[in-house]
């Protein structure tokens, strides 16, 4: 281990997962600090502010939550050998993981609300209460993050002790209803953390056809100037960073849960990178969305463009 650790891969490695997660940190926490400051001169917080401050509290828990979960394996330690320790970390981590899901498809179906124009129905009565249903959608998909958390720690009980006086058989049948079992539980959690994104991706797909129906429209009415056209296409973009974003962070995830790749091989090291990446990309989409946080980003940094210019 100690000539893997003073190997050049690995050192520069670490060094880019290092950079990766204060990246991640200083993004988030840069989130929360403008829209918590702006709550606290208006004293009112938008309904996808809310969601943003929710969603970006998951992601500095998960970015956390990593650390002390895939570092570990990486640095090949004994940290998080007891069976309690492991409970906590995986706890947090599939809390935080699904958080993170759920709260993407609020976001999703708060676009969706904004831009489908409906003229009757449920979701009309919901495009009007939006402000009010908001929190308690957050309220119910952290609800939901908890449920999935405790369920997933009945994949990690300690293993059970097979007296000697047990038959081979007995014990193989035994061995084999744990595996059973914990296979059942894994595939519960993997359908609650893929439901979300399976949610977002049907109204990503909604709101793509509503539009081809409005720019349809347009076109049968002379109108394709339409200022609402641009607006439509702006939503649709984020909804779709936003699949891509979670598609490759739940296939690096499953690469790696599954050791597809050799430890400290290429592969290997690039599926980490893009584990770790996800906090910090997804906080930089929440930047480039939101007119409030691009202005704030382009104020702190027009010193530092000045100073370098100098």
């Amino acid at each position: 281990m100690d000539v893997l650790i003073r190997s050049p891969t690995f050192i520069i490695g670490l060094s880019i997962i290092s950079l990766e997660l204060f990246a991640s940190i200083v993004l988030s926490f840069f989130i929360l600090v403008v829209i918590l400051c702006d709550w606290q001169k208006t004293r009112h917080l938008r309904s996808r502010d809310r969601i943003e401050v929710a969603l970006n509290s998951s992601a500095v828990l998960f970015t956390v939550v990593s650390t002390f979960s895939l570092f570990p394996d990486i640095l090949q330690t004994k940290f998080l050998q007891n069976w309690s320790s492991k409970n906590i970390v995986n706890f947090f981590s599939v809390y935080s993981m699904c958080s993170c899901s759920w709260l993407t498809a609020l976001l999703c179906f708060f676009y969706f609300i904004k831009v489908v124009n409906v003229q009757s129905g449920f979701l009309v009565w919901v495009k009007m209460k939006i402000a009010s249903i908001v929190p308690w959608q957050i309220f119910a998909v952290e609800l939901v993050s908890l449920g999935t958390s405790f369920l997933s720690l009945l994949l990690y009980r300690p293993p059970q002790v097979l007296h000697r006086n047990e038959s081979i058989i007995e014990q193989s049948h035994q061995s084999l209803e744990i595996r059973t079992y914990r296979a059942l539980v894994a595939d519960g959690i993997f359908l609650l953390i893929c439901l979300p994104f399976v949610l977002s991706f049907i109204t990503t797909i909604i709101t793509v056809g509503f539009l081809m129906l409005h720019i349809q429209k347009m076109k049968d009415t002379m109108t394709l100037g339409d200022i609402n056209l641009t607006l439509y296409r702006r939503v649709i973009h984020k909804m779709l960073h936003f699949l891509v974003l979670y598609s490759v962070f739940y296939l690096s995830m499953f690469f790696y849960h599954s050791e597809v790749f050799a430890p400290y091989s290429l592969g290997y090291w690039i599926d980490l990178f893009l584990i770790f990446l996800f906090s910090p990309a997804q906080a930089f989409l929440h930047i480039l969305d939101n007119p409030k946080l691009r202005s704030s980003w382009r104020r702190m940094l027009r010193p530092q463009q000045k100073f370098l210019q100098q």
